[in-house]
């Protein structure tokens, strides 16, 4: 479905804008970007080992992706990442912000007047600044 107004194409769960392309969460625990006419490879962010089983959310430019697998850089579980995916370099996306620690992949997270918020998989609700990242 073609919305006008927002510019965007609504695939099931994933979302085309068309400034950043389509957004798939990947079985490598990577959130990647395509570009909607050629299916090439635009960015790639890793987030963990496993596989992704949350949908990531747009909102303009920015991505948003939750993860309770090991992440690989860092030795907590769990995390929620804010991406600019209209800056790019060497095919990975600017980070905005990093939160680790939270254990999200039951459900995707929801983005509303500013804030994230994310439901991890121990059923407590976390309320993010979404520009920042800061606990609310």
């Amino acid at each position: 479905m073609f919305n006008i107004t927002k510019k965007s194409i609504q695939w099931g769960q994933e979302t085309l804008t068309l400034e950043t392309g389509k957004i798939a969460r990947q079985a490598d625990g990577s959130v990647i970007a395509l570009q909607p006419q050629t299916g090439v490879r635009v960015w790639r962010y890793p987030l963990g080992d496993l596989a992704l089983d949350s949908s990531p959310v747009v909102d303009g430019n920015l991505v948003y992706i939750t993860n309770s697998q090991e992440n690989v850089d860092v030795p907590d579980q769990g995390r929620v990442v804010c991406l600019d995916a209209s800056q790019v370099v060497n095919g990975v996306p600017k980070v905005v912000w990093d939160v680790a620690g939270i254990k999200a992949c039951l459900s995707s997270p929801l983005i509303h007047n500013g804030r994230l918020y994310v439901a991890d998989d121990g059923a407590m609700l976390h309320c993010l600044d979404a520009k920042t990242g800061a606990r609310i």
